[in-house]
């Protein structure tokens, strides 16, 4: 009997010793999953609570394929922005390219009309002279 006890006891202790260090070993999990989640928040990604995670048997929940999913959002949300920047500053060129454009149409403009004007007054004055003679 006292061999069945300390048998008992001694399975007891290894139990407790085993629950302890899965214990510790749970705590350095979520403190390094709290650290992980707090460091992909930086980049506007977010994990799920390490109780939510661990706490949940749907299989459907799998944090690993919705921070996949949260990056490749952020990816394609990043290639917009760019594509947008890109767009924007191609823009922005084009409208100084056509501002000195429309400058040097405004002065051929000017330039026509003043020879049209300078070729109106000098058919007149043959026009006169003509007539004169």
């Amino acid at each position: 009997m006292d061999d069945d006890l300390r048998e008992m006891r001694l399975s007891l202790l290894t139990e407790i010793e085993r629950r302890k260090q899965a214990e510790e070993a749970l705590e350095i999990w979520q403190k390094e999953w709290k650290k992980l989640s707090h460091h992909l928040s930086h980049v506007a990604l977010s994990l799920p609570s390490p109780s939510i995670a661990e706490d949940t048997d749907d299989s459907s929940i799998d944090p690993g394929a919705e921070l996949c999913q949260q990056i490749t959002v952020s990816q394609l949300v990043a290639a917009v922005i760019s594509q947008d920047f890109a767009r924007a500053e191609v823009e922005s060129e084009m409208e100084t390219v056509i501002a000195a454009k429309n400058f040097e149409i405004a002065r051929l403009s000017d330039r026509v009309q003043y020879y049209e004007a300078a070729n109106r007054e000098m058919s007149q004055r043959n026009q006169e002279a003509i007539d004169w003679f």
